[in-house]
C-alpha cells in the first residue's frame, strides 16, 4: 500500500512539474500585442491546452470597449474563435476595469442571450454576471487583476 501511495505521489509530482514547466504559454511580448494578435495567441493556447489564462483575459480586457464589443460578437455567434465563456468573462473584466458598457449594445445582447440561450448554465450565469455588472456600473479599483483601468476607448 505504501508503494502504491509513493508511486501515485511521484506521478502527481511529475504531472505538476510538466504543467508548470510545459503548460500553456503566451508570447513573451503579449502585453504589447494588438487586440487581434492577443486574441489569436489566446485562441492558440486554448486550442492546445484548454486551460484559461488570467493573463490573457486581463491583457485582452485592457483594450476596453473595443475588446468588449468584439467579445459581444462572439457571444452573439457572429464571430468565432474564443469560447463563449471566455468572451463573457472578458466582457466582465472590461466593465470591472471601469469602462462603462451601459451605453453600448452589449447589455441588450446579454439580456437576449440570458433570456433565450439554450446553452450551458455556465454561459448563462456568466452572461448574467456581466449584465449585472454593467447595469449596476460595477468596477473595481485597479481592475479585476490589479493592473489598472486600461484604455476604455
Amino acid at each position: 500500500m505504501d508503494e502504491m501511495r509513493a508511486a501515485s505521489s511521484v506521478l502527481l509530482i511529475s504531472v505538476l512539474f510538466f504543467l508548470v514547466g510545459c503548460g500553456p504559454r503566451l508570447p513573451g511580448d503579449f502585453e504589447r500585442l494588438s487586440l487581434a494578435q492577443k486574441i489569436d495567441a489566446y485562441e492558440a493556447v486554448l486550442d492546445s491546452s484548454g486551460i484559461p489564462l488570467e493573463r490573457a483575459r486581463g491583457g485582452i480586457s485592457m483594450h476596453g470597449v473595443p475588446a468588449a464589443e468584439l467579445m459581444a460578437q462572439v457571444v452573439a455567434g457572429r464571430e468565432t474563435g474564443l469560447p463563449r465563456t471566455e468572451a463573457l468573462v472578458i466582457i466582465q473584466y472590461v466593465q470591472l476595469r471601469g469602462c462603462n458598457l451601459r451605453a453600448t449594445q452589449i447589455p441588450n445582447l446579454l439580456q437576449q442571450f440570458v433570456e433565450g440561450h439554450p446553452g450551458s448554465d455556465a454561459e448563462r450565469r456568466n452572461a448574467q454576471y456581466a449584465l449585472d455588472y454593467i447595469l449596476n456600473g460595477r468596477s473595481l479599483p485597479g481592475g479585476p487583476d490589479g493592473k489598472g483601468a486600461g484604455a476604455c476607448r
